[in-house]
Parts: structure tokens; C-alpha cells; sequence
């Protein structure tokens, strides 16, 4: 039973620090999900960067946001102007807010432009019809996948 809550306080803090100083062992533990075990790399190929953040945008702009937000790790961390604007830990929780952006917002024909590749981090700007932003996210393996486990987004709306 300690044994028990160990693993869970260790993958507690694992989330809470957005897997940034986790080890990989932690993500090996019976109590992640078998589509959440997580291994740290150490770079995010840029070309599965690219590949990705297309078939984001794409997704996106098809309405289909269930299938943009299926690039974040089943737990991530996904801010807009540092949690104001929007905080999420899902993709669910982000596909409604890429929903709400895209279809209530009027954010629209959003293009990402991919601005560097560093290590396991991508940095891109983008613009949609109702503003423009900032992106860094953060890529980690899950299974055989790379996924977006964090990302900090800025966003300005455009002037009335």
C-alpha cells in the first residue's frame, strides 16, 4: 500500500511539472494509462514537427478539432496567455477550447508558421482570423508516438 501511494505522489508530481525533471521510470508504473507511458527523448525530430503541426492545422481548419487536439499526450499542460485566456490538462478539455476558439471566437484559417526546432521544443507563431499568437510546446515519446506534452500559447486579438 505505501508502495501504492509512492507511485501515485511520484506521477502526482510528474503532472504537476508538466514531466519536465521526470525520470522514465515514473511513466512505467501500472498506474499510467498503457496510451500515456512516456519516455524522454532527447530531441522531437523536426520533421515529425512539421508533419504534425501541418495535420494540426489542417484538422483545425476542417472543424475537426477532436483530431487537432489528439496531438497532446492523454495528460498535458496547455495554456493560453499563461492560463487566462484558457488551462487544460486533456485533449478534451483542449478540443472544446479550440472549438470554442475556432467556432464561437471566429478563429478561423489558422496558419502555423514553425519558427525553430530545439531540442525536445518547437517554438511556432501562428495567425487565424481573429488574432495571432505564439506557441512553445514541448514533445516527449508516448508508446511509439511523438506528442505534445506541454504547450504555452500567447494570444492578441485582432483590432476591432
Amino acid at each position: 500500500r505505501d508502495l501504492h501511494l509512492c507511485d501515485r505522489r511520484q506521477r502526482q508530481m510528474c503532472i504537476r511539472d508538466s514531466y519536465k525533471y521526470c525520470v522514465k521510470e515514473a511513466h512505467q508504473t501500472s498506474l499510467a494509462p498503457e496510451g500515456c507511458k512516456r519516455t524522454m527523448s532527447d530531441a522531437v525530430p523536426k520533421e515529425v514537427v512539421e508533419t504534425t503541426m501541418a495535420a494540426f492545422e489542417k484538422a483545425y481548419n476542417d472543424d475537426d478539432t477532436a483530431a487537432a487536439a489528439a496531438n497532446y499526450a492523454c495528460e498535458c499542460d496547455v495554456t493560453v496567455n499563461d492560463g487566462a485566456v484558457f488551462a487544460g490538462k486533456t485533449p478534451a478539455e483542449c478540443a472544446a477550447f479550440l472549438d470554442n476558439m475556432r467556432n464561437k471566437l471566429g478563429g478561423t484559417n489558422i496558419k502555423f508558421t514553425i519558427t525553430k526546432v530545439e531540442g525536445n521544443k518547437h517554438f511556432d507563431t501562428w495567425t487565424a482570423d481573429n488574432g495571432t499568437g505564439t506557441c512553445e510546446a514541448t514533445w516527449s515519446k508516448v508508446g511509439d508516438e511523438w506528442k505534445m506534452t506541454a504547450d504555452k500559447i500567447t494570444f492578441t486579438p485582432k483590432a476591432s
